[in-house]
């Protein structure tokens, strides 16, 4: 089951509530989602073993030829910083990832995604979504706490972060 939705360009995550979450460009078919839901404790099993798998120390070509090479490469070779940082770098490292981040402010996993396209493909409700430009906005407030009420208006309205401007005095 897992295999046919990585075929299809998507992927599957174990989110820290022991739930699956699966990601694709399309629609997947009823049979393979009632196969997942029917097989979730071989799934997770299997999510598992991925996970402890990228963990360890693994040779530049078998980092090639796994098929989560992403994660593992991301852990293994962190990329080094710019100094050519632009705006758009943060979207090029994000695209076509979501990224889970549990946040212990808020109590609850957020997903980070290059654009409202990489949404729109994650198919999680809007208010814990955070783009690219959502995380610039939301980057340049320093009160945790504030940061942790605009998330909560964001979730309750299932709204996006436009801007962030100081008031005016």
């Amino acid at each position: 089951m897992l295999s046919l939705v990585e075929q299809a360009g998507g992927e599957v995550t174990l989110l820290d509530t022991g739930n699956l979450r699966v990601a694709t460009p399309e629609p997947l078919p009823s049979a393979v989602v009632a196969g997942l839901r029917c097989h979730k404790a071989a799934v997770v099993r299997l999510l598992g073993s991925r996970l402890k798998e990228a963990a360890a120390p693994k040779s530049a070509t078998s980092q090639n030829r796994n098929a989560h090479g992403v994660v593992e490469s991301a852990l293994v070779r962190p990329r080094k910083p710019r100094a050519d940082h632009d705006e758009d770098s943060l979207v090029a490292i994000l695209k076509g990832r979501a990224i889970a981040l549990y946040s212990d402010l808020v109590q609850q996993t957020l997903w980070l995604v290059a654009d409202e396209e990489d949404v729109n493909r994650l198919a999680e409700r809007r208010g814990v979504v955070y783009t690219a430009p959502e995380i610039r906005e939301i980057l340049k407030i320093k009160d945790p706490q504030i940061v942790a009420e605009i998330h909560r208006w964001k979730e309750i309205h299932n709204a996006t972060i436009r801007s962030v401007e100081k008031p005016k005095s």
